[in-house]
């Protein structure tokens, strides 16, 4: 008697993928779970799907994972004896030699995973074939299956024509609307100028020493994408408090002094300025993650989560030297040009511009002169990955004149731009519209 075959499968593959989540490496989890959108299905034994799903849910729960909260999460929706039971989910752990392979873990599986419907596909399709399907639409179910199954492989690079009459396009664009920037606007005219406006895809890196206005820059500017240009702007915030935050934008829209909002002693125009401000805030599409010790792979995570559920124009992140890596290493430098890298990369993939802030050495401060891109804290690849790069300087701290040195422009020329910082009420402006003020 003729035994059937089953399809391609690994149990002991899923088994150790399943047992590298219950170690309890949770940025291996995230990070599986945030790039293999369809990871259950990858499980061909239906009791590893059951624990899978659970892993998920106390991932996406922020709770942790291991045995016994695994055990609770299947007890609790009765479906422990249906993934094996206490027993074997003791057993899982024994199965994995490491905590960090669960990426490789997960692609092999996924490799299975596409031969058993590519499989299906080519089944349903001889049974097509054998019915009188005509040729073309034979040809259309093949190639729908195809890209089903794995629309990443298919070809995507466009081909020379269409990019160049892609650039024609901007070219003839901006000749037709000169001065006009065709990226997102940031809210500073000489900036926007300079750059054109930011472009999907590009990485700004926004440097200062502590206490210069790195994040009040970079909340101007997402304060005027989100409120003036009424696009989604995401903001992962790993210093203050998504409250601290709100508090400044309420006095950097407002007007009204940040001192007199924590007193209480406001005075009577005060109130309306308020109203309309909190108004205008509580609208916007600006969405404000509170983390703190957060790895690389877990914000990875955190703003593809963000993108897909808001579709944001913008990304900030606050800061970059407070982003842990997905591995310690015992270089800080190397750390450090993982994260910058992975945040170059995360920029393109969500083809949006993002602003991510550094801090910078103490050595400029020491030597009394203005800071250059060799001050950038901790990499020289920050630099390297970065688009643009700005460069925060106040030349005397009495005054409000704060130069911002484009030290890096990958699409253009370098320029210091002069602004004037009202630190009352943390707002930047270009210095030509305040000459008195600076």
């Amino acid at each position: 008697m003729k035994t059937e075959k089953l399809p391609p499968n690994d149990s002991e593959l899923e088994q150790a993928i399943l047992g590298s989540f219950l170690l309890g490496s949770r940025d291996a989890t995230v990070e599986v779970l945030s790039q293999h959108r369809d990871l259950c299905g990858y499980f061909y034994t239906l009791a590893h799907q059951n624990i899978f799903k659970a892993v998920a849910d106390l991932t996406d729960a922020c709770q942790p994972v291991d045995v016994l909260t695994v055990k609770n999460r299947l007890e609790g929706q009765g479906k422990l004896g249906d993934a094996g039971g206490l027993e074997y989910l003791n057993s899982l752990p024994d199965k994995a030699p490491s905590g960090w392979n669960a990426p490789f873990y997960a692609e092999k599986l996924r490799e299975l995973f596409i031969k058993r419907r590519l499989i299906s596909a080519c089944a349903q399709v001889t049974a097509l074939a054998y019915n009188g399907t005509g040729i073309a639409e034979l040809m259309e179910s093949v190639e729908r299956e195809l890209n089903c199954i794995a629309p990443e492989n298919s070809p995507n690079c466009p081909g020379m024509k269409e990019l160049v009459l892609n650039c024609v396009e901007d070219i003839e664009a901006a000749h037709l609307h000169k001065g006009t920037s065709r990226g997102l606007t940031t809210g500073l005219t000489d900036l926007d100028r300079l750059t054109h406006g930011l472009r999907p895809g590009q990485l700004f890196i926004i440097g200062a020493r502590p206490g210069e206005g790195k994040t009040t820059l970079a909340a101007n500017i997402a304060e005027h994408v989100a409120i003036d240009c009424k696009k989604p702007v995401g903001v992962i915030e790993l210093e203050m408090t998504d409250k601290e935050l709100t508090l400044r934008l309420i006095s950097s829209r407002s007007g009204v002094p940040l001192d007199r909002l924590l007193s209480g002693n406001l005075l009577n125009e005060d109130f309306h300025r308020m109203t309309l401000a909190n108004g205008a805030i509580a609208r916007a599409p600006l969405y404000i993650a509170d983390e703190g010790g957060i790895t690389i792979s877990q914000l990875k995570a955190k703003a593809r989560r963000m993108h897909r559920q808001y579709k944001l124009a913008l990304l900030v992140v606050d800061y970059l030297q407070l982003v842990r890596p997905s591995r310690p290493n015992a270089s800080r430098n190397v750390e450090v040009s993982e994260i910058s890298c992975s945040l170059k990369a995360l920029a393109k993939e969500l083809n949006i511009p993002m602003i991510v802030l550094s801090q910078l050495n103490r050595s400029s401060d020491t030597d009394k002169r203005e800071p250059g891109l060799r001050d950038l804290r901790d990499s020289g690849s920050i630099e390297q990955d970065a688009d643009l790069v700005g460069l925060l300087h106040r030349p005397d701290p009495d005054k409000p004149l704060v130069h911002l040195n484009i030290a890096k422009h990958r699409q253009g020329p370098r320029r210091k731009l002069e602004l004037v910082f009202f630190g009352e009420t943390f707002r930047f402006r270009c210095a030509d519209r305040f000459p008195q003020t600076a």
